[in-house]
């Protein structure tokens, strides 16, 4: 979950907010049709130049629209979906450009990936073997080797980075943070905060408000 961002100060740039409800109209499934979205997939594009000025107007075009008519307008929707069908091309390129990666590498990384998304309802490695369609065994070995650390770990790691940010972040009791990460109760959740932090999610919460 991301709570804010910080921009550098030469940052410039386009940011595009939007949520599924808002392509309910497309008879085609529309994760398969633009797979950019899909976190198992390469999302993340270094534009050369001449594909920057290539697309700059089609992102203009879509904040102009945006901006002269309602949110919802066709008009609005079909220069977005334009500019989405223009990465989509791009995708395919940057798939061609990819180096061929090992196996171990390509499963370690989508574990990662899976586990950034769903660690809050699956806690286990054999969830993520299922979704990764390996062995818990094979998927906990691989890890281990490619990133030094126990599969599980990872799973745990997230779970506490997020409860970092909500103790840092909210004003959230302890015992909401607990139920929020799916943890029976507080003393439950304490008592995992502690073991991978050496300390109580309280005394926690007390150190980063005093700084």
């Amino acid at each position: 979950m991301i709570y804010s961002f910080y921009k550098e100060k030469n940052t410039e740039g386009y940011l595009i907010y939007f949520k599924q409800e808002y392509f309910n109209f497309l008879k085609f499934d529309f994760f398969n049709e633009f797979p950019f979205f899909n976190i198992l997939n390469i999302n993340l594009f270094q534009l050369e130049n001449n594909k920057y000025q290539e697309l700059l107007p089609v992102f203009e075009e879509v904040f102009k629209s945006y901006e002269n008519i309602d949110v919802f307008s066709k008009v609005t929707t079909h220069k977005f979906l334009a500019l989405l069908y223009n990465l989509k091309e791009f995708t395919k390129i940057q798939n061609e450009l990819q180096p061929l990666i090992n196996s171990s590498h390509s499963i370690t990384n989508q574990y990662l990936k899976l586990v950034n998304v769903h660690y809050l309802e699956k806690r286990t490695v054999k969830e993520y073997a299922t979704l990764l369609n390996i062995s818990a065994s094979h998927l906990s070995k691989t890890v281990k080797t490619e990133t030094n650390k126990k599969a599980l770990s990872h799973i745990n790691g997230r779970l506490i980075k997020e409860a970092k940010s909500l103790i840092q972040f909210t004003n959230l009791s302890i015992a909401e943070i607990a139920h929020q990460l799916g943890f029976s109760d507080a003393s439950n959740f304490g008592n995992f905060f502690r073991k991978h932090t050496s300390t109580s999610p309280l005394t926690f919460r007390k150190n980063y408000t005093t700084r």
